[in-house]
């Protein structure tokens, strides 16, 4: 493996922990504004079983956010090295 393949995939690496990273942090900001609608809700007197995919989609977000730009980074950076390992 050349020097170039080897600083490409190290810079791909980096770049979908970075990606990842800001993705998680826009999923947990999305989450608190999903939060307080949840809680608005709540208090309203909503029915709880309609509020309980709102519950899951808030836990979710933040992963989501960081594994799809994460996992797209490996994707374009194992598309990029020829499909080898």
């Amino acid at each position: 493996m050349g020097k170039a393949t080897v600083n490409f995939k190290e810079g791909m690496r980096r770049l979908g922990i970075v990606l990842g990273g800001l993705g998680c942090t826009a999923g947990a900001i999305a989450s608190c504004l999903l939060a307080q609608d949840v809680q608005l809700s709540w208090s309203a007197g909503t029915s709880k079983e309609s509020l309980l995919f709102d519950g899951f989609v808030l836990l979710a977000l933040p992963v989501l956010g960081f594994v799809i730009p994460w996992s797209s980074a490996r994707v374009l950076a194992w598309i990029c090295s020829g499909f080898s390992a």
